[in-house]
């Protein structure tokens, strides 16, 4: 299901909970952002209950962007979206690529969808995952579970 065209509130969280299952279903236990603009405010959620997740995230979406921390956090951070040495565990490997648009500062992107798929055609591997994001992608690399780091 794709959460940017899921027409009603139960079908949105329907397809929120399917991507963040797909990427943390078998994660450990731990900390997750929920990151919103304007006003830039984390809303921390624990991970072993991605229903909550997926319906916060989708009230949260109804009046402003709404992202989340890709890296589960083994501790709340007092503030902000948390660090990389707090982070416990990552479901795999992602880039974001962005597309001309105004929007964007730079003037040295792709053009184009078209030119994204190439230039993740120059990967050794292919993408598990290539979401749309709007100006851009997300290109995924997913491991079969999370990867836990043991530390920082």
């Amino acid at each position: 299901m794709n959460l940017a065209v899921a027409e009603g509130r139960t079908e949105r969280i329907a397809a929120a909970y399917e991507f963040l299952a797909a990427l943390y279903q078998d994660a450990p236990a731990a900390h997750l952002a929920l990151f919103t603009v304007p006003g830039e405010k984390s809303h921390w959620l624990l991970s072993g209950d991605l229903s909550a997740i997926a319906e916060r995230a989708v009230d949260l979406s109804e009046t402003c962007d709404t992202y989340f921390s890709i890296g589960l956090h083994s501790a709340r951070p007092t503030k902000g979206r948390g660090l990389a040495s707090g982070v416990r565990a990552i479901p795999g490997f992602w880039i974001e690529i962005d597309i001309a648009h105004p929007c964007h500062a730079s003037a040295s992107l792709p053009r184009g969808l078209e030119d994204v798929h190439s230039l993740l055609g120059a990967f050794p591997y292919p993408p598990s995952w290539i979401v749309h994001s709007g100006h851009g992608v997300h290109a995924w690399w997913l491991f079969p579970e999370p990867w836990t780091f043991d530390s920082e």
